[in-house]
């Protein structure tokens, strides 16, 4: 199973009746947008716009929050880690190494400009 279905298939135990991210109409079929539709769909249990239950946000967050750290890395390398990175920090999360490793990106695509 390649990455994209292996996310997938865990993003989709992450849905009920009350949290509900937009998996059947991603932008483009990777990695990166699938976090990014779960954690559009956390955002709006954060803020109180869907009916998910007050007393179980915490908990909601926390599975997400797991499940993103999880598959962040993936994100990175395909270069679109979208809001994982700022969604993780907000959660408490360490994410120094996702910083680190998304500027070693950025600097071997700058040197491979200069070279190319």
């Amino acid at each position: 199973m390649n990455k994209f279905d292996a996310c997938m298939k865990e993003a989709q135990k992450l849905v009920t009746m009350t949290f509900c991210p937009a998996l059947d109409a991603l932008k483009r079929d990777d990695v990166a947008s699938i976090l990014d539709a779960v954690i559009m769909e956390a955002d709006l249990v954060k803020e109180g716009h869907t009916d998910f239950p007050r007393m179980g946000v915490r908990r909601k967050l926390e599975q997400v929050a797991r499940f993103v750290e999880k598959w962040a890395a993936a994100a990175v390398e395909c270069e679109d880690e979208g809001y994982c990175i700022d969604f993780l920090r907000e959660m408490g999360r360490e994410v120094s190494a996702l910083v680190d490793r998304r500027a070693e990106i950025e600097a071997a695509h700058e040197q491979a400009k200069q070279e190319g």
